[in-house]
């Protein structure tokens, strides 16, 4: 245990103990307990005898009697923190991991396994890692010049086997239509864009105050983005979105048109000074005129004050949610 205790002084983060675990088992304790089980590491160099392995010690060349996979499972009772599993049938002959040795020990164990001996390329640990779906791994990063280490859990494809890297979107299929199942599908989707705007503006003036209370929300405020039903996007939170990685070409274009949808939906509203606003008095002019022949003009300024009112809306509304997108954006 000094000894422990001087290597980790000059600078070790941990010690891997083999032949004096061996001979003394409560030496894993005694370690575990007075510099935590962190710095604990069981070396077991296993090899094959028969349908099971023995644990050697002495750089394996001393039999000990003791199962490999019986003295992982004590071992990590004891207080380790983690197993340096070294194959010594693989040891030095590049002919790939001793795989079943590897999840046999990982499955009894859940601690970390290091894996060690027998690889020669890397399909070898492209092995290990098919052999493992679900298992937690250790990852150890060098870039730049730094270390960097990483706990991740292997995924798991469709086959049923472990997946270890960087997910990737699925490539876009690209269908082609005919001219009238175009057109038909356009018609579709622009209807239900449509739907969408609509729905998108009767949730904005029925929840008024919950718009408010996320636009008065202060900077890094989870809650402002819990609702999304109630959350006013800017020209700058479009813009964010559309960037992510997250969205392929088809979906950038679709959000792009979406997005101008319901500004066109939302300008015919009849209201001045929208667009809305001049069509419903133009309409209602027309119908007071009927077939008089006579112009018939609305007083427009006795409608001001309604106007002053939509724009002072539109201001907040659009600054509010700029805001929004700036100190509390979404996470895309």
């Amino acid at each position: 245990v000094d000894d422990v205790a001087a290597v980790l002084r000059a600078g070790a983060d941990k010690v891997a103990i083999n032949t004096a675990a061996i001979k003394n088992p409560r030496i894993i304790t005694d370690i575990a307990r007075r510099f935590g089980s962190q710095c604990m590491v069981l070396s077991i160099q296993a090899k094959q005898q028969g349908n099971s392995w023995e644990a050697y010690f002495d750089n394996g060349r001393e039999h000990s009697g003791v199962d490999a996979v019986e003295w992982a499972e004590k071992g990590q009772a004891l207080g380790a923190g983690e197993i340096l599993l070294t194959s010594v049938d693989r040891e030095g002959t590049a002919k790939g991991f001793d795989l079943p040795l590897i999840k046999t020990i990982c499955d009894r164990v859940s601690i970390p396994v290091i894996a060690s001996g027998g690889m020669g390329s890397p399909s070898d640990l492209v092995d290990a890692v098919r052999n493992q779906p679900g298992s937690f791994v250790r990852l150890e990063v060098l870039r730049d010049g730094q270390t960097l280490f990483r706990e991740t859990k292997l995924g798991v494809d469709e086959d049923g086997y472990g997946i270890l890297g960087v997910g990737g979107q699925r490539a876009v299929t690209n269908v082609s239509y005919n001219a009238p199942t175009a057109i038909q599908k356009t018609i579709s989707e622009f209807v239900i864009m449509v739907g969408q705007s609509f729905k998108g503006i009767w949730s904005i003036f029925a929840n008024l105050g919950d718009v408010a209370d996320r636009i008065f929300s202060p900077p890094n405020d989870p809650s402002a983005n819990e609702n999304l039903e109630t959350r006013p996007v800017s020209v700058v939170g479009a813009v964010q979105i559309g960037a992510s990685d997250r969205l392929n070409g088809s979906e950038r274009l679709q959000l792009f048109v979406a997005f101008n949808v319901f500004v066109g939906i939302f300008n015919l509203l009849p209201l001045l000074p929208l667009d809305g606003g001049h069509i419903a008095i133009a309409t209602y002019e027309r119908l007071r005129e009927g077939r008089s022949g006579q112009r018939y003009m609305i007083d427009t300024a006795r409608l001001m004050p309604i106007t002053y009112a939509v724009v002072a809306f539109l201001a907040f509304f659009g600054l509010g949610a700029v805001y929004l997108d700036i100190a509390n954006p979404l996470g895309f």
